[in-house]
């Protein structure tokens, strides 16, 4: 990748880093975000899990500065795909891309062959499941599987580049990845978590 795009990615996170402090003395604004309560314990998971999603997409973005688009192409396979949390176990169990990419599609193959399309697993889309889906409101868990299909094609294209890619790829995968991003600002614009008073 042209050192260009890696200084416009290093800038881009250091800038993402400063966002949300205000001034010191400015007056404070109110806060039209809709609130989600969730029990205490559950808000730290959730919070843990998204700051799991912003160190996978500096590590995307160290990756791409590079030019190891099949390197980015396997943490958003991990990371950001429905599912994963397991995939992510697996990957703490030693497992490579490819053994990973292999359980994936076995997995899938039994969840198509029961009737549940991909994303939307035991619970059907409905938050019914074991993840975080089953403590939040329908909008948000739109907003969850937007986010994992867009991390699924942002992954298909980072493996389409090849060796030397040319501009016309290079701004289309920057493309899939402003879609996966636009989708956690989105979110986080919406939505405040806040945990329940113990």
């Amino acid at each position: 990748m042209p050192r260009r795009f890696r200084r416009t990615f290093l800038v881009c996170t250091a800038l993402a880093l400063c966002i949300g402090s205000a001034p010191a003395g400015a007056q404070q604004v109110e806060d039209p975000r809709t609130v989600v309560t969730l029990p205490a314990p559950v808000a730290e998971a959730f919070r843990a899990e998204m700051h799991g999603h912003m160190r996978s997409l500096d590590d995307v973005l160290y990756e791409l500065a590079d030019g190891n688009y099949e390197a980015a192409a396997n943490i958003a396979d991990i990371h950001w795909d429905f599912g994963h949390r397991v995939w992510e176990a697996l990957e703490e169990q030693g497992l490579s891309p490819d053994e990973i990419a292999q359980r994936k599609a076995e997995m899938r193959a039994a969840m198509e062959a029961a009737g549940m399309p991909m994303g939307q697993g035991m619970g059907m889309g409905q938050g019914r499941g074991m993840g975080f889906g089953r403590f939040m409101p329908d909008a948000f868990r739109t907003m969850g599987q937007g986010f994992h299909a867009a991390g699924q094609r942002f992954a298909k294209q980072a493996r389409a580049m090849g060796d030397s890619p040319d501009a016309a790829a290079v701004t289309a995968l920057l493309s899939n990845l402003q879609e996966v991003t636009g989708y956690c600002r989105a979110c986080h614009d919406t939505f405040r978590i806040v945990a329940e008073a113990e």
